[in-house]
């Protein structure tokens, strides 16, 4: 009886140290897979950030459209408030 046990022991161990490796690979997939969805997330989060850049780049020529509108002083070719005191539409200049 006492030879079967000796016997069975390296088989014990054997298989103890096989059941942490599969626990470890179990593991390693466990994070592989974590990784993978991040990756996943980060394809839609660019996605969402390319969109997000088209909107603003849509928005941005509607200003530039809607600023190509407003008037401009056909002595100083501003659009602002006119500095030139001939036009009407000029603004006060604060002298330090």
């Amino acid at each position: 009886l006492k030879e079967a046990e000796d016997e069975r022991k390296p088989a014990f161990e054997k298989t103890a140290n096989l059941q942490n490796e599969i626990d470890d690979l179990k593991k390693q997939l466990a994070e592989k897979e974590a990784d993978l969805k991040k990756c996943g997330n980060c394809y839609d989060e660019m996605r969402k950030a390319e969109q997000l850049i088209e909107q603003i780049r849509l928005e941005r020529d509607e200003v530039r459209s809607t600023l190509n509108k407003i008037p401009t002083c056909v002595i100083c070719l501003d659009k602002r408030v006119c500095s030139i005191l001939i036009c009407n539409n000029y603004r006060e200049f604060k002298l330090d």
